[in-house]
C-alpha cells in the first residue's frame, strides 16, 4: 500500500489549517506543531501497518527456547487438557478423603507439580447389566505438554488408582 496516499487523505483530517484562534497556519513557525503532528500520525499508521501484515498465530504451534518470532506476533506455548474422573465407590466402601488427599500427595503432585485442580462431582454411569449407578467422584484436570514422558505419568495415574482403589475404570 502506498502510505503517501493514506497520508494525503486522512492527514488533513488530523493537521489543523488553522492554529485555534481562527487565524489560518502560513508561515514556517507557526506551521512547525501541526505538521509535527501530521508526522506523529504518520509514524502510527506505519506502526500498525507493520503488525497488520503479521502472520497470525496459530494454536498448533510452540515456541521453544531459542525460537524467534516476527514483530507483533504472541508468544505462547500448546498445552494439552486432560480430565480425569476418579470414581470414589468401591466394594469396601467409599474411599474417604483422607486416602484421596494421600493419593494426591503421593502420586499426582509429583508427577505434575506445576500444578492442577481438583473438583467435586456427582457422577453416573451405566454397568454392563444396564444398571444406572451415581457415585461421588474426584475430577482432575491438568494442562500439559505432548511429551511420550506426560503421557506414561497420566496413565501410571490411571493404574495406580485402579489398583489401590479398587476401581474398574478411570475415565
Amino acid at each position: 500500500m502506498d502510505f503517501k496516499i493514506v497520508i494525503r487523505f486522512l492527514a488533513p483530517a488530523f493537521i489543523p489549517s488553522h492554529d485555534g484562534r481562527g487565524k489560518p497556519v502560513r508561515n514556517d513557525v507557526e506551521g512547525m506543531w501541526p505538521r509535527a503532528r501530521g508526522l506523529s500520525f504518520a509514524l502510527v499508521i506505519l506502526t500498525f501497518s507493520a503488525c497488520a501484515v503479521a502472520q497470525p498465530p496459530r494454536m498448533s504451534s510452540v515456541v521453544q527456547a531459542g525460537d524467534t518470532d516476527p514483530p507483533c506476533t504472541p508468544l505462547g506455548t500448546t498445552f494439552t487438557r486432560t480430565t480425569m474422573y476418579f470414581g470414589l465407590t468401591r466394594s469396601t466402601g467409599m474411599v474417604s478423603e483422607t486416602e484421596w488427599q494421600a493419593f494426591l500427595n503421593e502420586n499426582v503432585t509429583p508427577r505434575f507439580p506445576d500444578g492442577l485442580t481438583v473438583l467435586e462431582a456427582d457422577g453416573q454411569y451405566r454397568q454392563s447389566d444396564g444398571t444406572i449407578v451415581r457415585e461421588r467422584s474426584k475430577v482432575l484436570v491438568i494442562f500439559h505438554d505432548q511429551k511420550p514422558a506426560t503421557r506414561e505419568a497420566l496413565e501410571t495415574l490411571v493404574v495406580r488408582y485402579k489398583e489401590t482403589f479398587a476401581q474398574e475404570s478411570v475415565l
